[in-house]
């Protein structure tokens, strides 16, 4: 059982959109990272040249890549494409006047994974176009793109999508979620974790274009069955590889950063459109952009290793004018207030897994103070470093630093002897793998092979998480519960030797797995059955001359009364004759039933004792004897 989030579908009709041009000064990006055979056209006419690292892409520009081929193009608000193998895209806008950017890019076949910047103006636009349908973003991670039948697709790791369709209906998808298309025009939107990751629709492509004949329910659970394989090969790699790596500070007046990663060898990172190869050592990287574009910037640092993708962290700071002055304000006056929160109440906290706090206040005290608390934590004075009377502060939130069971931010400003107070709220996703960063542990104690038949079994390291406890007994679940907190369960064996397999697994699908082979020996009536009469007389005649006078009989015999006849209550056999020195033992994992043959050597003309004794696990001894006369 898993708290994974249940997909929901919803048809669409796709539809060809236009764009709108706006009067405004030419902008143009900047090609950081190119591999494969890739062109570039200018203005979208004439020749066809390579791509080159450094090149300029301007609006009007085409830029298209065949098989193995990509292009990462930075935008000048930091944001970034990358264009993957065999696309076509034309930059129909790309402009910026007065703070307001308009980026269109139409994509005429192919894909493009991107990583957009919070607009920092509410005019500002980022549109991508394909032959059916219009998405507009606004500060989000994903992908948009078709299928090689010209369907559209998309996804998003985080922010908001917004699809318009030609009748006019809109719809939305978040974090998380995908648009897949199906039989004929239609589109479902999906739950999926690894659908914005790079490739992940090429995975799928050849079912995606086989919509028309293949069932929808088929095609659903095929592309979340192939979503689990890349997740968590991509989850196991991200805590495998354990790459670290320097922060951003909260608030910057430059506008290029060095970043130090280190990643074991032969990891590819990628931040900003920059991507490097690491030997191992700190790999040095530049996130950068237009210094007359200040604002909230976020990057995310992307990893491959052995060509699969694996999400690496983000980094967070905001950008101030480096000339700016606190007296290019107006004062204050009696009918605004001296603070005031600009960031929407509620936080959704999980990729990232962090709360950005952005506000106004009043400049006209020297002496102001700012402070941004949630829980223990307690930040910086942040009137210091913000510019223009306004602020932007960044809290990291998970379980690790314990800070994920807070629901509301306090910003504090104390000017002019007075002190004001504004509260945001705080929503934690605890399903969210970014945020619920421990696994549950469990501990097996107060176990060993006796009559005792119990153990303890502690889950442990859920702090404000939940979880699902299961006890299976031979790979049946025989205990199923819902954990609030941390918890302690005494637990009966059954008799016998069984396979145990304790299993908690949280809200974020952290699973712990305890398996253990473990026995319960409680005491039984058990008692030793000798075959034939407890003396067995014998009437053979010696053989002649100097052959050796002695014969061979077969001793059987069977411990009785034990639980199912299951040999595994036994400790120990030990056969003894009392005319033969030394002794024949059988230990537990010699044995392979509770019945025992032996050869026992008779001599002529004696009597011979053969003394059987039995061992239990649960300290019994129990003894019998055979006699055997020989005349």
């Amino acid at each position: 059982m898993s708290f994974s989030r249940l997909f929901g579908i919803l048809f669409l009709a796709t539809a060809f959109l236009t764009g709108t041009s706006f009067a405004a000064k030419n902008n143009s990006g900047k090609v950081r990272y190119t591999v494969g055979d890739a062109s570039l056209q200018k203005k979208g006419k004439g020749d066809w040249a390579p791509v080159r690292m450094g090149n300029k892409v301007a609006q009007n520009d085409n830029i298209r890549t065949l098989l193995e081929a990509q292009v990462i193009i930075s935008l000048p608000d930091g944001s970034s494409l990358t264009i993957n193998e065999n696309t076509f895209v034309a930059m129909s806008e790309l402009m910026s006047e007065d703070g307001i950017n308009r980026t269109t890019v139409d994509i005429k076949n192919g894909k493009v994974n991107f990583d957009v910047q919070k607009q920092a103006n509410k005019d500002s636009q980022f549109k991508f176009k394909t032959g059916t349908a219009t998405a507009a973003i606004r500060g989000t991670e994903g992908v948009v793109g078709t299928t090689s039948n010209g369907k559209f697709v998309a996804a998003l790791s985080q922010g908001r999508l917004e699809v318009e369709t030609v009748s006019g209906q809109k719809v939305s998808i978040d974090g998380g979620q995908a648009i897949i298309p199906v039989k004929g025009d239609s589109l479902i939107v999906l739950n999926l974790n690894s659908a914005a990751s790079p490739n992940f629709f090429n995975k799928i492509d050849s079912l995606l274009t086989d919509t028309n004949t293949i069932n929808i329910d088929t095609l659903i659970n095929k592309i979340h069955q192939i979503d689990s394989l890349i997740y968590q090969r991509s989850l196991t790699l991200k805590d495998s590889l354990n790459c670290t790596f320097t922060q951003l500070p909260d608030t910057t007046t430059s506008a290029k950063h060095e970043v130090k990663v280190k990643c074991p060898e032969g990891v590819s990172i990628e931040l900003n459109g920059d991507r490097k190869v690491s030997n191992g050592q700190e790999v040095t990287l530049e996130p950068q952009w237009a210094a007359s574009l200040p604002g909230e910037k976020k990057f995310t640092i992307d990893c491959y290793y052995q060509e699969t993708f694996f999400y690496c962290g983000d980094l967070f700071t905001y950008y101030k004018l480096p000339e700016a002055k606190l007296d290019s304000v107006p004062s204050a006056d009696s009918t605004k207030s001296p603070l005031t929160i600009t960031t929407s109440s509620p936080i959704q906290v999980c990729h990232p897994a962090s709360a950005t706090i952005e506000g106004t206040f009043d400049t006209t005290d020297s002496k102001a103070t700012l402070f941004v608390t949630l829980g223990n934590y307690t930040s910086g004075n942040l009137v210091q470093n913000s510019a223009n009377g306004h602020f932007s502060h960044t809290i990291n939130i998970s379980d690790k630093i314990g800070n994920w069971n807070e629901s509301r931010a306090t910003v504090i400003f104390n000017s002019n002897s007075k002190t004001y107070a504004e509260e945001v709220q705080i929503n934690v996703d605890k399903t969210c793998r970014d945020v619920n960063l421990k696994s549950p542990i469990v501990t097996i104690e107060n176990y060993s092979d006796s009559t005792s038949c119990r153990l303890d079994v502690n889950v442990t390291n859920l702090s404000g998480d939940r979880a699902i406890y299961v006890t299976s007994i031979d790979g049946i679940d025989r205990k199923n519960i819902l954990l609030e907190d941390d918890a302690h369960f005494n637990i009966r064996l059954q008799k016998g030797r069984h396979q145990y397999k304790f299993t908690a697994t949280d809200q974020a699908n952290h699973t712990t797995v305890v398996n253990k082979l473990l026995g319960c020996y409680p005491t039984q009536r058990a008692f030793i059955k000798v075959k034939g009469e407890p003396k067995e007389t014998l009437r053979v005649p010696p053989p002649p001359g100097n052959i050796k006078k002695s014969l061979y009989r077969n001793l059987h015999f069977t411990v009785k009364g034990l639980p199912s006849n299951d040999f595994v209550f036994i400790k120990e056999i030990t056969i003894t004759q009392s005319n033969k020195s030394g002794k024949t033992t059988y230990h537990e994992s010699d044995l392979q039933s509770t019945s025992i043959d032996q050869s026992i050597e008779v001599f002529y003309g004696t009597t011979t004792t053969v003394y059987i004794t039995v061992t239990l696990k649960d300290g019994q001894v129990l003894k019998a004897k055979k006699i055997y006369e020989v005349r």
